[in-house]
This record gives C-alpha cells, structure tokens and sequence, in this order.
C-alpha cells in the first residue's frame, strides 16, 4: 500500500520504453505549468508512469455508403528500437481502454458528425526490416450521425426544389410575380 509519488523532473533519471505512434501524424506532451507527467513507484516494485498527450493521427476512411458509414480507426503502437525479445508490450487485464463517460451516462467523446460506437484493443507483432516488434494497437468504431445530414444538407435542399416548383402553381399570366417568386 506504500506508494513513493515522484516530481516530473526526475523523469529523465528512470529508463522508459522508446513507445511512438506508427500513425501519428502530429504528437504534442503538454507542459501547461509543468510538465504533465505522473511517476509513482509503489511497494511492490511497480512503476506507474502516464503522460498527457495530445495525437492528430491518420485514418483511411471508405466514403462509398456516405452519408450512412462507418469508421473504424486505429492508434497502433509499438518500440522503436527494442524488438519484441527486448521489450513485450500488453494490455492491462482489467481495463486497458478507457474512454471517458458524461453524466447522462453516455460516451463522453462527442463529435460534430460522428458517435464513438465501439472501441477494442489488441496485441500484435509487427514485421519490418530492422526486426519484428510488439505493438498494441486501439480501435476505434465511429458512426456518422445521420440526423447532421437531414437537417443541414437534405432538408435545405428538399425545401429548395419545393419552394422552386411553387412559382408554377401561381397564375401564368402574372409573370412578374412568378420570376420575383423564382428568384
């Protein structure tokens, strides 16, 4: 139950796998007054470390079924430099994702377009040509919301052919009325 809490700067003494995101395109650690990380060695000889950063990653999306698909996008992540006989990545057995809930009891990560449907994890090895290196990859399951399409693309656009066939039900002979009306 002893636990020994550790400042940030002694972050640079303690040996820490080379971790990187095979898919990442921009990584940023925050550093609002400090730098955001935790380091805690407990009783038993464990060490818990977590940072707080921020990914941009990249996603291949299929765009065929729009506006009714859906997403499925992956944070993989792996070493760099140990292969997997040096350093054996896995997921924590109890919870190993979390994905953060609101009050309603809904998911907590809210998008413009899309609901987060799913998320699941997985362990792999990855082949390259420098060695074969353990990775853990995260997926995560994203459903477009049809309701942002009916009410800014398709009603707008229903109303539009609607309203242009009106001008044809008002009376032939009053043109100036049916031009000022269709444009």
């Amino acid at each position: 139950s002893e636990e020994l809490r550790l400042g940030s700067n002694l972050a640079k003494e303690i040996w820490y796998p080379d971790i990187y995101f095979r898919n990442s395109k921009k990584e940023y650690f925050h550093n609002n007054t400090q730098p955001n990380r935790l380091i805690r060695i407990r009783g038993d000889g464990k060490v818990v470390t977590s940072s707080r950063l921020s990914i941009t990653a990249k996603c291949d999306m299929s765009f065929s079924d729009f506006p009714f698909d859906v997403h499925t996008c992956n944070l993989v992540f792996s070493s760099y430099q140990y292969t997997k006989h040096d350093l054996w990545l896995q997921w924590h057995e109890d919870s190993p994702v979390e994905v953060s809930v609101n009050e309603a009891g809904g998911v907590g990560l809210r998008l413009l377009q899309f609901n987060l449907t799913h998320s699941s994890f997985t362990s792999t090895t990855m082949k390259t040509l420098t060695g074969e290196y353990s990775s853990l990859i995260i997926c995560f399951q994203f459903e477009r919301y049809i309701s942002y399409y009916i009410i800014n693309t398709y009603l707008p656009c229903y109303l539009l052919v609607f309203l242009s066939q009106v001008s044809f039900w008002i009376n032939k002979e009053a043109t100036p009325a049916r031009m000022t009306y269709g444009s």
